[in-house]
């Protein structure tokens, strides 16, 4: 859209109103498509939440199963004679509601997982180590050590006493969503150098608009008054 120009408008004024006219409508743009994204990638972001939440709660299920056929073996029996404390934790989850269990659990890996990616992106470890690498590659250097901090996080909730049961049970929804938290922090989020560079360019803007048009507008305005007064 353009400002019909009329007799009355300097066109100096017309052209700057049309400058800045154009500046908005870029930026009008770039925001409506962030937001439009963002809304895809929290869509996207939902549904993995939900397919991993239900992956978890068959994996949390059929382990209920094992378990439960495991302590009437003389084995799982001597278990848990001898790890009484382990064994109550884990009766203790077991008796707890699949869904639910697996939705808290969900959220909570989504959590860590969030986070690192989102400390790995601002500084750029994302793009040098985790984009250029194929699937098993991204499987092998974050998704298993990223399972173990889940572990690590799991473990004082639960009051696990040895952290490999945190790690069994962090395994299936960080391995599902890693790779998820990635993408949506890669595409929404920007990384510390691209914010200290948009910052750079627009200190040069402003100095140049300093420069170029300010201070001679205010340079001329000086000299008007000065020989105003020596007029006088």
């Amino acid at each position: 859209m353009k400002i019909i120009s009329t007799k009355r408008i300097n066109k100096n004024l017309l052209k700057k109103i049309n400058e800045l006219w154009d500046c908005y409508s870029k930026q009008k743009n770039i925001y409506a498509n962030y937001s439009r994204k963002l809304w895809n990638e929290t869509v996207i972001i939902l549904l993995l939440l939900l397919t991993t939440a239900l992956i978890t709660a068959g994996f949390f299920y059929i382990c209920k199963l094992f378990w439960n056929a495991y302590i009437l073996t003389p084995v799982g029996k001597q278990y848990s004679a001898v790890f009484t404390e382990n064994s109550q934790v884990i009766f203790e989850i077991l008796s707890r509601n699949s869904i639910s269990f697996s939705i808290e659990l969900t959220l909570q890996t989504f959590y860590v997982c969030f986070t690192i990616c989102t400390a790995c992106q601002f500084f750029s470890l994302a793009r040098f180590f985790y984009l250029p690498r194929e699937f098993f590659g991204r499987l092998c250097f974050w998704g298993l050590p990223m399972a173990v901090v889940v572990a690590i996080y799991l473990r004082p909730i639960y009051g696990f006493a040895e952290w490999e049961m945190a790690l069994f049970l962090s395994v299936v929804p960080t391995l599902i969503m890693f790779t998820g938290c990635f993408r949506f922090t890669g595409l929404l989020f920007p990384e510390l150098f691209d914010i200290i560079s948009y910052f750079i360019k627009k200190s040069r803007l402003i100095k140049k608009y300093f420069n170029r048009e300010l201070f001679p507008a205010l340079q001329k305005r000086a000299r008007h008054i000065i020989n105003k007064i020596n007029a006088s």
